[in-house]
This record gives C-alpha cells, structure tokens and sequence, in this order.
C-alpha cells in the first residue's frame, strides 16, 4: 500500500577525526509504523553534502540499500518496522569554518548530531535546541546536539568551526626538495656534455609539466587521508614512468664530454 516513512528518534548524524579527515556516519532508522508493507511511490533517496567523498554502507545496513558516488538509494516497499540505513562519508575541508547542508528526503522525528571535541571544535545550527559535551565509552569528548522534528524536505544546517587544518607546506617542502634532489642527480649525470639544446628544453618543459601534476596528485591523497581513485593511482604511476623516461632520455641526449675537433693531435 501507500504510505509514507520517517527517520525515527534514534536517527543521529556523528562525526569525528580520522588521520587528519572528518569522518561522518549517518546512522538511520528508517521507520515505517503501519502494519503492512509500505510503497513511498518510489526510492528513499538522500544526496549527500556537497564535499562529501568515499561515501560507504555500514556492516548492519538493508541490502536493500546502495551508494553512487554521493547518493545513496533505498529501494521499497518498506517492511513495518525500522529499516536500518547507516552510511559514511569522508568530508573533505581545507578552512578550519565550514558550512553543512543535508537535505533529508523523509521527516526526522528527533535532530540528533554529535562531533568529536577536538582542541576548539565547535558546532552550531539554528535548528539545535541545546548543544552541550558528553563523554563517550572510550572517554573520548563529544560535543552533543540536539533538535526538535523537521520535516521531510528540510536542509539540516550545521556550522563547523575551530576545525584542525594541517599545512600543505611540509608536502610541498618534500615534493620540492625531492624534485631538487632529482634535479641534482640528473646534472651530475649529464654536467659538461654538450646537447642538443632544443631537444632538451622540450623535455624540461615536459618534466616540469608532470612534476607539477604529481604534486597536485600528492596534494589530494593528503588532504583526503586515503588512497587515490583508481584512475587518479594509474595517472600517478603513468608520471612517474614517463618522469622515468624523461630523465633516461636527458642522460642519452647528452654527448660525450669535451670536443674532438678542438683537441690537439
């Protein structure tokens, strides 16, 4: 039949800090409190914020549900009772305030969100009634905050400030330094041989092309605190292969030191 579903009063949204990356878990209960088996008109879709990435079903979640990308989709009808849904996502972030939307695609009946209190962490939305810490099992701080219903439709707005934001500037340091190191390597290798001088500026320019796109690559695996997609990881091992050539190509391009017309018999 149809009918309709909410996020039950156990539903609660919980972050915390994993190397360095928010972490967030969406932990619903989807409840459905008729006595049959509820067609919504089609699946319960929920879209995640944007920055979200790496999104993944908990052990515990309906078979029934999926994730693409940054949607995940339940499909129906819903059995009476309580239809577990719990996702997590990676929030990627480079400024210590940033904003939250979630849109919830079915009435919440209880608001209910909770962060990891590290150093000045602080949250805020104009729909929490009260926020205040409490400690959890392992005795890990957690700011804790609650809210009246929303209906369905309603953006959740979180402020999150205060947040640990690491500097790229030690990355950056190391790729320049080994970059410099390689540099080296390569001048003593190829130091007072005569070139062909437009050949190897072509492959200088290549090589600081790829340089620059390793780093970029470098820069985002750190900022997301996990491995590469699979497309960006087989990218990064094309450079350093071609980097691998390049560098090859600049020692053979080189010629042999010194000049045998100019040399005395």
């Amino acid at each position: 039949m149809r009918g309709a579903v909410v996020f039950g009063p156990n539903s609660r949204v919980v972050m915390e800090f994993r190397d360095d990356a928010l972490r967030v878990f969406y932990l619903l209960d989807v409840v459905n409190s008729a006595r049959g088996r509820v067609d919504i008109g089609g699946p319960l879709i929920i879209d995640l914020p944007t920055g979200a990435g790496g999104a993944g079903l908990l052990e515990g979640t309906t078979p029934t549900a999926s994730v693409s990308g940054d949607r995940v989709t339940v499909t129906g009808p819903f059995a009476p009772g309580v239809t577990s849904v719990q996702v997590g996502f990676q929030l990627r972030y480079e400024r210590p305030d940033i904003t939250l939307r979630q849109t919830w695609p079915a009435a919440m009946e209880q608001l209910t969100v909770g962060i990891e209190k590290v150093g000045n962490v602080s949250i805020s939305s104009p729909q929490f009634s009260t926020v205040g810490e409490v400690g959890a099992d392992a005795g890990t701080p957690f700011l804790l905050a609650s809210g009246p219903a929303m209906a369905a439709g309603a953006t959740l707005t979180i402020e999150l400030s205060n947040l640990p934001v690491h500097s790229p500037v030690p990355r950056y340091v190391a790729l320049s330094l080994a970059a410099a190191i390689v540099a080296f390597g390569v001048w003593l290798a190829i130091g007072g041989r005569t070139t062909d001088e437009s050949e190897r500026k072509r492959l200088a320019q290549r090589r600081e092309k790829l340089l620059s796109e390793l780093a970029g690559l470098e820069k985002r695996r750190g900022r997301r605190g996990v491995a590469l997609a699979p497309a960006e990881e087989a990218r990064r091992q094309k450079i350093v292969a071609d980097l691998e050539q390049i560098y090859g190509e600049l020692d053979d391009s080189a010629g042999p030191q010194g000049g045998g017309r100019d040399v005395a018999a």
